[in-house]
């Protein structure tokens, strides 16, 4: 047997916590409350990490509980406890210290794991929402270029269209005109009447007079110069008669416009118009660098 005062007078085992007397089980448990409470300022952490630190409280406490009882069943006086199970029990309560030592210190690293997690995670928010607010920007930068390109194509395609329309009202315009001045040809040639031919009425033929004896006429002794003929004309290039009207005659050049020119007008290229003459069956204007007639281009 184990004498009480050698029990009550040897000291603790290593790694356990010294207990004052008459120290109730409920302040033991109160103690590993109060060094489970200091560990709620860190992070939050996952279902595993809580297990553990649930599984470290439950050994603390265990080990504190069977200490506190050992030494109120010594200090009460009660049976004496053998040596070996003294060495037993002293061996149990420095394993679970060294249990809860190993698992502060992993808890401590995944403390610091969970805070570089956190920390790294932060980081990749940030900058993904760097990341995600150049592509927005470029995204509206693109959109309003789009946009851009969207108003300068319509609007081009708006002159496109009027100008075309104007170069269709043009050439309607122009076919109308020169329809109605081929109307107007063809009334003038219909209307020109056509001369009978004369009817040659039989001659009675004359009687043969005895010719006369002429006196030969003295030879002349010098030559007279031939009479010179009347220059033509020239035709002026470049304009081409379409109708003559109301004493004023309409032409056209070679860009398909058309112009009336009376007497005394003056005509870029054929000069003043002197005259609107009519030779034979056509029409003439007589300018004074030669005539525009109407010939066929």
């Amino acid at each position: 047997m184990v004498d009480q005062n050698d029990v009550a007078g040897a000291p603790a085992p290593a790694g356990t916590a010294a207990v004052p007397d008459g120290a109730a089980p409920g302040q033991a448990k109160s103690q590993t409350r109060s060094k489970l409470a200091g560990l709620s300022g860190w992070p939050k952490l996952k279902t595993t990490t809580l297990a553990g630190l649930l599984c470290a409280g439950c050994v603390g406490a265990l080990a504190g509980g069977a200490t506190v009882a050992l030494m109120g069943a010594v200090q009460g006086g009660g049976t004496g406890i053998p040596q070996a199970e003294w060495t037993r029990l002293s061996g149990r309560i420095e394993a679970g210290t060294a249990e809860s030592a190993r698992l502060a210190t992993d808890l401590s690293l995944l403390r610091d794991r969970t805070i570089q997690a956190h920390d790294s995670a932060d980081k990749g928010r940030a900058e993904a929402g760097a990341r995600l607010g150049q592509v927005s920007e470029r995204l509206e930068r693109l959109q309003r270029q789009d946009g851009d390109l969207t108003a300068k194509v319509a609007a081009l395609a708006e002159r496109l269209t009027a100008m075309a329309e104007r170069q269709d009202h043009a050439d309607r315009e122009q076919a109308a005109r020169l329809a109605a001045l081929m109307d107007k040809l063809d009334k003038r040639q219909g209307a020109v009447p056509v001369a009978a031919a004369p009817v040659v009425a039989p001659v009675a033929a004359a009687p043969v007079a005895t010719p006369k004896p002429i006196a030969a006429e003295p030879a002349l002794t010098g030559s007279l110069p031939d009479k010179p003929a009347a220059a033509k004309p020239a035709t002026i290039e470049g304009w081409v008669l379409r109708d003559v009207y109301d004493g004023v005659a309409m032409i056209e050049n070679r860009n398909r416009r058309l112009v009336e020119v009376g007497p005394g007008d003056t005509l870029p290229g054929a000069g003043r118009v002197e005259a609107i003459e009519r030779r034979g069956r056509t029409w003439v204007v007589v300018t004074s660098k030669g005539v525009i007639t109407a010939q066929a281009w």
